[in-house]
């Protein structure tokens, strides 16, 4: 099964929708789509110039490890998992 259906409403993958981080077009892309403030969306990237740009754009941005994403939303209660 793929993960971005059973956990997201939305997953943007950059090759589907022709833009590439950390250029800002990807994420003037997404928040257009989402249609909601830049604030209230939550972006996740191991990569530090990927979360620099984001947060520019105002995007609430952490640089994390992606191979961890799981353990990091445990430890800051994002979300419970049985």
């Amino acid at each position: 099964s793929d993960i971005s259906k059973d956990y997201y409403d939305k997953f943007y993958k950059s090759y589907e929708i022709g833009y590439n981080k950390p250029d800002k077009e990807i994420y003037e892309y997404v928040i257009k789509d989402i249609g909601v403030n830049p604030s209230n969306i939550l972006f996740f990237d191991d990569k530090e110039n990927n979360v620099k740009y984001s947060k520019e754009l105002g995007i609430d941005s952490r640089q994390v490890d992606v191979y961890h994403l799981i353990d990091y939303f445990k430890e800051n209660n994002y979300f419970d998992i049985i």
